[in-house]
């Protein structure tokens, strides 16, 4: 390939498909069109004969703009590449570290990534700042990371005490006694949280301690419907006769005043 070996073949069928998939693998990592076919040739040669793949990957290696090297892939993307498979495990130990606590007790991200040796442009960024910032979770790009966690959260929780009512049909439904005041409850709580970049989107119990028991409250209400201060009679006039000043305000000799009552004549 211009000038240079990269392989053979046993026959020219295996050397098509070879630049077929050399130029489609270029177009995807160069992001256009990339003619290799016409800086193929071919000459006579004894020696093993390479598959289509290994032949694609030899043509690959010898393309301008396509360099071989480590990159951190997201769902298979590359996004950036370096010399250093450590560097970039680097980066991504550094992004797992910011939602790493003692707690912790798993820490990953939820989408496939991962470091490989690979045929990528060599316009990919190589700086790790800027790689870092392409991965961010905080971010809101096309590559940002989303980090999945979970830790212990040791939590003291309230347990509501129970009552039981006693009902005694000699008392209205408006008496009631307390006989034992009830007490709630203290337990201590150990739950797993899971996060999402460092955000809590649920938990579930771990393991429950009882510090104190509940005490259940105990208490005796009336069964006769309505109160004893109730009234079961009727109003009646008090007298008969007629209506001579009524309630509320009245004109007086000198000025007014505000009659507390009604007056009847009889």
């Amino acid at each position: 390939y211009d000038g240079t070996q990269v392989g053979r073949v046993a026959d020219r069928e295996v050397l098509r498909e070879a630049i077929e998939a050399a130029e489609a693998q270029a177009a995807q990592i160069l992001g256009q069109e990339y003619p290799i076919a016409p800086e193929v040739t071919v000459t006579a040669d004894l020696g093993v004969s390479e598959n289509s793949q290994e032949l694609a990957e030899g043509l690959l290696s010898n393309v301008e703009g396509i360099i071989e090297t480590y990159a951190i892939t997201v769902d298979g993307e590359p996004v950036g590449a370096m010399g250093s498979q450590e560097d970039l495990q680097g980066i991504l130990d550094s992004i797992l570290g910011e939602y790493s606590t003692s707690d912790t007790l798993s820490v990953g991200f939820a989408q496939d990534v991962k470091v490989e040796y690979m045929l990528v442009s060599d316009e990919l960024p190589s700086d790790a700042r800027q790689i870092s910032r392409l991965l961010d979770p905080e971010g809101d790009g096309e590559f940002s990371l989303t980090v999945i966690s979970s830790g212990t959260v040791q939590v003291l929780e309230q347990v509501p005490f129970e009552t039981v009512t006693e009902y005694n049909d000699e008392k209205y439904s408006d008496e009631q006694t307390v006989f034992v005041e009830g007490v709630n409850g203290l337990q201590r709580n150990t739950y797993v949280a899971f996060m999402e970049n460092g955000q809590e989107i649920s938990r579930q119990v771990l393991e429950s301690q009882v510090i104190s028991e509940p005490v259940t409250q105990v208490m005796e209400v009336g069964s006769i419907p309505g109160s004893r201060t109730d009234s079961t009679g009727s109003y009646i006039w008090p007298t008969d006769g007629h209506l001579t000043s009524d309630f509320g305000s009245r004109s007086v000799a000198v000025g007014s005043s505000n009659h507390k009552g009604l007056d009847i004549a009889g």
